[in-house]
């Protein structure tokens, strides 16, 4: 194997079909960084990070973690692509060691590189990522649509119209008011 070359971001914003509206905001597009990793013998594997951001009441609201777009851009781009540069792309245990000795949390950015490098490495040995990893746990993985918080017709509709696409598994959104909640899921 051979060394990390260069780590690239590359930024996109993707509009949803309609707003998305949960308990801590209101998303109407998808901000993601994809990261590309080149190594010195110029194979490229490549990562995503999807934070999720939306407008809350009092401006931009994080949801997964405290990770927001720009500050995974600047986590990535400041602190994590300059150590693993030069690194064995195959030592996943000393890349994870020196990401920790320069930032604390930051999850999503994390992945986009591990997802990166395990997708590099797959493609170098052919084999999918998942046999790096330890091999396939499962064969089949049920997909979940989100239905966001709207009026009850609103998520009834939404709700028949992502089992009527396929999906098994639906899941409801709240928080705003517990009463409201319940009484919506008993529809």
């Amino acid at each position: 194997m051979t060394s990390i070359r260069k780590v690239e971001l590359l930024e996109a914003t993707i509009p949803r079909k309609s707003a998305f509206e949960i308990s801590r905001g209101t998303f109407v597009a998808a901000h993601r960084i994809f990261v590309r990793v080149t190594l010195e013998d110029g194979s490229i594997g490549y990562g995503e990070c999807g934070t999720l951001e939306g407008k809350g009441d009092r401006g931009a609201v994080a949801v997964y973690s405290e990770e927001t777009f720009g500050s995974s851009r600047t986590v990535l781009a400041e602190q994590i692509a300059p150590v693993i540069l030069g690194m064995d792309a195959t030592n996943f245990a000393q890349i994870h060691r020196s990401i920790a000795d320069v930032t604390l949390m930051n999850p999503q950015a994390r992945a986009a590189i591990d997802i990166a490098l395990h997708d590099e490495v797959g493609k170098s040995l052919g084999v999918p990522a998942y046999v790096l990893l330890g091999g396939a746990y499962r064969t089949r993985i049920p997909l979940a649509q989100s239905v966001g918080v709207r009026s009850d017709q609103e998520v009834v509709d939404s709700a028949r119209r992502v089992v009527a696409e396929g999906f098994h598994v639906v899941k409801l959104k709240g928080g705003r008011d517990i009463h409201e909640d319940v009484r919506r899921i008993e529809l």
